[in-house]
């Protein structure tokens, strides 16, 4: 989730991050025969990213950008002093001079909303559970947007999975085989906030 100022308020705006190959985001240290194990949250254990990385990340590609996009016929070292000030005005000076200013952006940490898991049929899915559809809703009201999911699935049975009727990753009709655990397909209708996910979350 990202927040921009404005003179007069607040505004808030989902980011969706959809990762189409192999991300780590290591946590910095190194724990017995683990390299670099993957940054969690304390209280789930569920992979995150932190939101001074995004944040970091997100100022490195603006500035590679503003580079690329240099206007022709504009005073090189008067554009150039412009987009630093843009820059610091969006994210706040460098960390040795953090103290001077904040940025008009700030950023929540990057928690996980699907995880792709193996599946016997349709080769993946992608994977989710009622905390975290629940959390979902709570920061996209907390952005002060009013187009959070109206409404969520009602969790399924142990051993029970919900999943759309003609999904492809269905096994005889009514079983998903993900990894090496099989569930029996649960009713239950996942259109809603399936469809909520396509439209707000991924591009």
């Amino acid at each position: 989730m990202a927040t921009r100022k404005t003179d007069d308020a607040t505004k808030g705006a989902v980011l969706g991050i959809h990762v189409l190959t192999a991300l780590h985001p290591g946590s910095g240290t190194a724990l017995g025969t683990v390299d670099l194990p993957v940054q969690r949250e304390r209280h789930t254990q569920w992979p995150v990213i932190p939101g001074s990385t995004l944040k970091g990340i997100l100022r490195d590609a603006c500035r590679r950008s503003s580079r690329n996009n240099s206007e022709t016929g504009e005073d090189e070292s008067a554009a150039e002093g412009k987009k630093n000030d843009d820059l610091l005005a969006a994210f706040g000076p460098e960390t040795e001079k953090a103290h001077e200013h904040a940025g008009a952006l700030s950023f929540t940490d990057a928690r996980i909303l699907a995880f792709p898991v193996r599946s016997l049929k349709g080769v993946f899915a992608w994977v989710t559970c009622p905390a975290v559809l629940e959390r979902l809703v709570r920061d996209v009201k907390l952005a002060g947007l009013d187009t959070a999911p109206s409404q969520l699935p009602d969790p399924p049975a142990r051993d029970r999975a919900l999943c759309g009727a003609n999904s492809p990753l269905l096994v005889d009709g009514n079983k998903l085989v993900l990894e090496e655990f099989d569930f029996e397909r649960s009713e239950g209708d996942t259109g809603h906030i399936a469809e909520w996910i396509a439209e707000h979350a991924i591009d």
